[in-house]
């Protein structure tokens, strides 16, 4: 493959390019991601898992306008550095969506610009290019509302808050406690929860205006 087209093509900004000379290099590389196993305790052997993103680095020269040696387009130096740039600089989640194309192969891949250098030495009339391509894969990215209750948190059942109750005249344990539960015999709870609060160490007296805590148990 002695001479092949290489075009690179920004959807975005409606830009297509074609390298005015053929790559002095071009290669494809990959590879695979293995998960691996305890064999001791699972017996388990490590196996492949997937692969990387496919690689595509490529060099050559940009000559500017003076030469006289026949290029595929026009492009001049500063222009193709300026798009590596702005290839580069995009805000996307990794560098700007392109489409690499190169004829007498099968590259015809959605890729993004992973890192690029160029050399001066030719005095600015011809730079020496080196840039690498990264197949591009789309991924989601979920954002989650932190002012909203999760559906775990929302199924949770919740605590009653605790309740107060005034005693009144004429009130008892027994009678509060019948009231709540309908069993008189449920004012032990109720002085159990309250006895240290209470003024008096008999149950039997209580007097106007104390509070009780109420057992949650209790409230429905």
């Amino acid at each position: 493959m002695e001479s092949y087209l290489v075009k690179i093509i920004d959807d975005q900004n409606k830009k297509e390019i074609t390298l005015p000379m053929t790559p002095n290099e071009l290669s494809l590389s990959g590879s695979t991601v293995e998960k691996g196993f305890d064999t001791i305790v699972s017996g388990d052997k490590p196996r492949p898992k997937g692969r990387n993103a496919y690689q595509y680095p490529l060099s050559g020269l940009i000559p500017d306008e003076g030469f006289d040696i026949p290029m595929y387009s026009d492009i001049t130096p500063f222009e193709f550095e300026e798009l590596l740039r702005d290839w580069q600089e995009s805000r996307q989640p990794y560098n700007k969506k392109l489409r690499l194309i190169v004829s007498e192969t099968t590259i015809n891949e959605m890729v993004y610009l992973n890192n690029f250098s160029i050399d001066y030495s030719g005095g600015g009339r011809m730079i020496r290019y080196t840039v690498e391509f990264t197949e591009w894969r789309d991924f989601d990215i979920k954002v989650y509302d932190a002012t909203k209750t999760s559906t775990e948190q929302k199924k949770r059942p919740t605590t009653p808050l605790a309740k107060t109750y005034v005693v009144k005249k004429n009130d008892s344990l027994s009678k509060i406690a019948r009231s709540y539960t309908g069993k008189v015999a449920d004012w032990t709870e109720l002085y159990n929860l309250n006895k240290s609060t209470l003024k008096s160490k008999d149950p039997n007296l209580i007097y106007p205006g104390e509070k009780l805590v109420i057992p949650s148990g209790w409230l429905k």
